[in-house]
């Protein structure tokens, strides 16, 4: 999957792919996420028992996203690579989440990304969460093309963060079936 789709013409998301390795960090742990905006602080976590399909859904409401049948996303969670969550030092509640998934050796694709529109910086939270889901992947998967599902709106954070829209005039593509809402 070394290919990107700019824009879905009919889709509220696009696909950018990572450009440059980045530095790994050393083990899936429990991190505080300390910035300028006390009610925005949380702890990062990498760990898939740290969410649970309710709350992913819940998260994907607050963000403006359809929510997904539980047990699908049981299975979803179950078969996915890595995930990283982020909860709020107050009151644990979920305000970030993201996937990857991977085939363990040429490619990985993060999906999914939710963050709580609440929050004082959601693009700071973003950032953050992407930036982790990245060091895990560069961790465990050196050299591995990334690849990213995204909403439009998120295009201009991710090219900050060495993602290149259609490298090379590459396009990812998506089978809709009318019987079925997309769920990229």
């Amino acid at each position: 999957y070394d290919g990107v789709v700019n824009s879905m013409r009919h889709s509220s998301r696009c696909v950018i792919q990572m450009s440059e390795t980045e530095e790994s960090n050393n083990e899936a742990i429990r991190r505080p996420n300390v910035n300028k905006y006390k009610s925005q602080r949380s702890v990062l976590s990498s760990r898939k028992k740290d969410v649970t399909p309710k709350e992913i859904n819940e998260l994907f409401t607050r963000s403006g996203w359809t929510p997904r049948d539980e047990g699908k996303w049981k299975t979803a969670l179950e078969m996915t690579y890595c995930v990283v969550s982020a909860r709020l030092f107050k009151d644990q509640k979920l305000v970030g989440f993201a996937r990857a998934t991977s085939d363990l050796g040429l490619n990985a694709t993060i999906w999914d990304l939710a963050v709580d529109k609440d929050l004082p910086d959601p693009m700071l939270m973003k950032r953050n969460i992407i930036t982790y889901i990245l060091k895990e992947i560069r961790l465990e998967l050196p050299g591995c093309s990334v690849a990213l599902i995204s909403r439009p709106e998120d295009v201009e954070l991710f090219e900050s963060l060495q993602f290149v829209a259609d490298p090379d005039g590459i396009r990812a593509m998506a089978l809709i079936d009318d019987d079925y809402p997309l769920m990229l």
